[in-house]
Protein backbone atom coordinates (compact mmCIF):
# COMPACT_ATOMS: atom_id res chain seq x y z
CA UNK A 1 0.00 0.00 0.00
CA UNK A 2 1.57 3.39 -0.82
CA UNK A 3 0.59 5.70 2.24
CA UNK A 4 3.09 8.04 4.32
CA UNK A 5 2.33 8.41 7.52
CA UNK A 6 3.61 11.71 7.41
CA UNK A 7 1.09 12.93 4.99
CA UNK A 8 -2.09 13.82 5.81
CA UNK A 9 -5.03 16.54 5.11
CA UNK A 10 -3.47 19.35 6.68
CA UNK A 11 -0.30 18.73 5.07
CA UNK A 12 -1.72 19.17 1.88
CA UNK A 13 -3.65 22.53 2.61
CA UNK A 14 -0.53 23.86 3.54
CA UNK A 15 1.04 22.93 0.30
CA UNK A 16 -1.50 25.07 -1.63
CA UNK A 17 -1.50 27.71 1.07
CA UNK A 18 1.83 28.33 0.23
CA UNK A 19 0.64 29.11 -2.90
CA UNK A 20 -2.29 31.65 -2.87
CA UNK A 21 -4.74 32.74 -0.63
CA UNK A 22 -7.81 30.57 -0.60
CA UNK A 23 -11.27 30.31 1.16
CA UNK A 24 -11.61 27.35 2.90
CA UNK A 25 -13.93 26.19 0.11
CA UNK A 26 -11.04 26.14 -2.09
CA UNK A 27 -8.72 24.60 0.23
CA UNK A 28 -11.34 21.95 0.23
CA UNK A 29 -11.55 21.40 -3.22
CA UNK A 30 -7.94 21.17 -3.47
CA UNK A 31 -7.23 18.60 -0.99
CA UNK A 32 -10.26 16.71 -2.34
CA UNK A 33 -8.43 16.89 -6.20
CA UNK A 34 -5.27 15.78 -4.99
CA UNK A 35 -6.25 13.41 -2.89
CA UNK A 36 -8.80 11.78 -5.94
CA UNK A 37 -6.10 11.99 -8.44
CA UNK A 38 -3.91 9.80 -6.25
CA UNK A 39 -6.35 6.99 -5.80
CA UNK A 40 -6.94 7.49 -9.49
CA UNK A 41 -3.64 7.41 -10.83
CA UNK A 42 -2.36 4.75 -7.97
CA UNK A 43 -5.01 2.07 -8.57
CA UNK A 44 -5.94 -0.37 -11.19
CA UNK A 45 -9.47 -0.72 -10.07
CA UNK A 46 -12.38 1.28 -8.97
CA UNK A 47 -13.73 -1.57 -7.28
CA UNK A 48 -9.94 -2.54 -5.51
CA UNK A 49 -8.61 0.92 -3.94
CA UNK A 50 -5.28 -0.11 -2.63
CA UNK A 51 -3.50 3.14 -2.41
CA UNK A 52 -4.52 5.91 -0.88
CA UNK A 53 -2.74 9.48 0.01
CA UNK A 54 -3.74 9.55 3.58
CA UNK A 55 -6.45 7.86 5.97
CA UNK A 56 -9.18 10.72 6.40
CA UNK A 57 -12.03 9.57 4.16
CA UNK A 58 -14.55 12.83 2.50
CA UNK A 59 -17.97 13.52 3.11
CA UNK A 60 -20.43 14.70 0.60
CA UNK A 61 -21.38 17.66 2.06
CA UNK A 62 -23.99 20.55 0.30
CA UNK A 63 -21.23 22.43 -1.02
CA UNK A 64 -19.09 19.34 -2.14
CA UNK A 65 -17.14 17.18 -0.67
CA UNK A 66 -15.00 18.37 2.95
CA UNK A 67 -12.59 16.41 4.92
CA UNK A 68 -13.94 17.14 8.28
CA UNK A 69 -10.16 18.00 10.20
CA UNK A 70 -10.22 20.93 7.44
CA UNK A 71 -13.32 22.20 8.20
CA UNK A 72 -12.82 22.13 12.15
CA UNK A 73 -9.39 23.74 11.16
CA UNK A 74 -10.46 26.96 8.83
CA UNK A 75 -14.02 27.49 9.61
CA UNK A 76 -13.42 30.21 12.12
CA UNK A 77 -12.49 31.68 8.71
CA UNK A 78 -16.05 31.64 7.37
CA UNK A 79 -15.81 32.72 3.71
CA UNK A 80 -13.09 34.70 4.33
CA UNK A 81 -9.66 33.70 2.40
CA UNK A 82 -7.03 32.21 4.24
CA UNK A 83 -3.78 34.37 4.62
CA UNK A 84 -0.89 32.50 2.54
CA UNK A 85 1.53 30.78 4.09
CA UNK A 86 5.38 32.07 3.42
CA UNK A 87 6.86 29.11 5.01
CA UNK A 88 8.88 26.30 2.97
CA UNK A 89 7.10 23.36 3.38
CA UNK A 90 8.99 19.99 2.76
Amino acid sequence: MIKDSEINSYNIADFFLTKSELTPKKVQKLVYYAYSWFIAINNQSANQIENILFDEIPEAWIHGPVFPSLYLRFKSFNWNEIPRNKENIK
